[in-house]
């Protein structure tokens, strides 16, 4: 798993966002991304009131907000028309769990955009 030097402190804050709120099912959900990425297990989900199936590959924050990084699976129960990476804003996904299956990396994934740099939490072992 790829991290940056700032993981811990990171890490601590993306789970205590959650912890502070007293919401458990905030907590939950972020503890569910964080395993879903290290052991490349999918991922359920609803973003804009529609249900997706992610395959998490990355992390990371922009202007102080997490966003999640991942293919898209299923897209209200439908395999996408093609492969590609998406943008998930965390705090704008509802229901996250953790679901059946595996996925592997994305040929499609670059892990060393300048998005990256500097402000990954957590990514897949690419």
């Amino acid at each position: 798993m790829r991290i940056n030097g700032h993981f811990h402190a990171a890490l601590h804050n993306f789970v205590a966002l959650a912890e502070s709120s007293g919401n458990h099912a905030d907590m939950t959900a972020n503890r569910a991304i964080l395993e879903a990425i290290a052991t490349k297990r999918v991922l359920s989900s609803t973003y804009n009131g529609t249900s997706f199936i992610l395959a998490p590959h990355i992390l990371y924050t922009r202007r102080d907000l997490v966003y999640l990084d991942a293919v898209p699976i299923a897209k209200n129960g439908a395999p996408p028309r093609e492969e590609k990476i998406a943008t998930f804003k965390v705090d704008g996904m509802a229901d996250i769990a953790m679901a059946d299956g595996t996925f592997s990396i994305c040929p499609l994934f670059e892990p060393y955009l300048e998005k990256y740099r500097g402000t990954t939490l957590f990514s897949v072992d690419a």
